[in-house]
């Protein structure tokens, strides 16, 4: 392990997950070096690159704190980060995606004044790799021309979600990782993320988040996230896990006996199920289609401690 750190006192700690991103990493780190905000380090988690990863980290490594681990999954990765990090407050940024360089030091500060304990923010979506085959410059003026609400974006700057749990039930993506800034103390009790998924483990972390924490929400994009025409997504698995994350959130809620929100929950799962058998029925497989189905019926008219206990 390659272990030297830029801020021996950082306030924030950078999480960088990464796996076979030789290709986008360099502009990752790069996106972070150009912060306006300097007091925090950078962990950079490798989960068993077999690519040129390394090597790129290495350009760096004066400027960050490497950790290499077999490959064992996005979330085993930001939990070691989480258990290296040093700074009050710890951000996550995917290596695929990049940060404006006003980013920390706008959030930071909008979630130090609302005092809260965790703080998201928007985005914008745009194909940074079409961006680096066609060697575009990656300033931030590219992305400002891009998107014509830009100029709007300060008149309603921020605000404080009573409702983050209703939201996240009634949305399919609605808190990004890389918009995450968590107080390092809060994330730390809750035990990180649950290493037993491969996708949606951030959504499930953010339905625990917002049960116990103040959730502060700004309207200004501040990071860009890749949209990769080349990646391929394993569908099924991400509303299986999405799912499973749920259902977690439902028994909990239920054990506490906060009925309010476990109706709530409810709605996220037959929400989930809905488009679960929706996609199976465009991909025209009508058997799983209607299994998907049956259950969101089934548990349509079910109470929330029915649904608790069968699942």
């Amino acid at each position: 392990m390659l272990n030297k750190n830029m801020d021996n006192n950082p306030v924030i700690s950078i999480v960088i997950p990464t796996y076979n991103r030789g290709k986008t990493i360099n502009r990752a780190i790069e996106s972070v070096l150009s912060q306006t905000f300097k007091e925090y380090e950078i962990i950079v988690i490798d989960d068993g690159s077999n690519d040129n990863t390394r090597d790129i980290i290495k350009r760096h490594i004066r400027k960050v704190r490497y950790y290499y681990q077999n490959n064992s999954g996005p979330s085993k990765a930001r939990n070691i980060g989480i258990h290296m990090a040093k700074g009050e407050w710890i951000a996550f940024l995917d290596s695929d995606d990049l940060w404006f360089k006003t980013k920390l030091e706008i959030q930071f500060e909008e979630a130090r004044k609302a005092k809260c304990d965790v703080c998201f923010h928007d985005v914008l979506f745009y194909n940074l790799d079409d961006c680096y085959d066609k060697q575009i410059n990656m300033s931030d003026n590219v992305f400002i021309y891009k998107d014509n609400a830009w100029s709007n974006i300060s008149r309603l700057r921020a605000t404080v979600l009573t409702d983050a749990y209703q939201r996240l039930m009634k949305s399919k993506q609605l808190f990004l990782t890389p918009t995450l800034l968590v107080k390092t103390n809060a994330i730390k009790s809750m035990g990180g993320y649950l290493e037993s998924f491969q996708t949606s483990e951030d959504y499930e972390l953010y339905y625990r988040l917002a049960i116990k924490c103040k959730i502060l929400y700004l309207y200004e994009k501040l990071a860009v996230i890749n949209l990769d025409g080349k990646r391929k997504y394993n569908l099924e698995r991400i509303y299986n896990d999405r799912i499973e994350a749920i259902k977690i959130s439902l028994r909990e809620r239920v054990l506490e006996k906060d009925f309010t929100l476990a109706g709530w929950a409810k709605r996220g799962l037959l929400y989930q199920l809905r488009c679960f058998a929706g996609y199976y029925r465009k991909a025209r497989e009508i058997k799983k289609a209607l299994t998907i189905y049956k259950k969101y019926f089934r548990y349509h008219l079910m109470s929330c401690n029915k649904i608790a206990d069968d699942l």
